[in-house]
């Protein structure tokens, strides 16, 4: 038992070293920036081959890199709540409920409902 509370502890250490990790804002900015310029060098090279129709390549290919781009900067905080977050609301109901079975407990929380394969949080 005592084990497990030391793996235990360690692995809540080191999430929460996660969640305090800071992005510096000026990676946000240049890949901001270096998304743009790429869509816009794309647009160029391409309106010789494509005319007109380039502008509505570059466009179909800047959202799919920006989107990317937002996505990862959603990513940044895992534990936020959101659904692509990490639910920790389920993992601590989860230890919760484990911590009462190894106590002999009959009556136990409810355990937190999955829909569409997402936990509510």
């Amino acid at each position: 038992f005592n084990k497990m509370l030391i793996n235990f502890t360690d692995l809540m250490g080191k999430s929460e070293r996660i969640k305090g990790t800071v992005f510096p804002t000026t990676y946000r900015y240049y890949t901001y920036i270096f998304t743009w310029i790429f869509i816009i060098t794309v647009t160029l090279v391409i309106s010789e081959y494509t005319g007109f129709w380039s502008i509505l390549y570059a466009s179909l290919l800047g959202y799919v890199f920006l989107t990317i781009q937002a996505l990862g900067q959603s990513l940044v905080n895992p534990f936020k709540n959101i659904p692509t977050g990490i639910s920790l609301s389920q993992i601590t109901r989860n230890i919760e409920r484990n911590l009462l079975e190894i106590q002999g407990e009959e009556k136990l929380p409810e355990v937190e409902p999955i829909i569409d394969a997402n936990y509510v949080m």
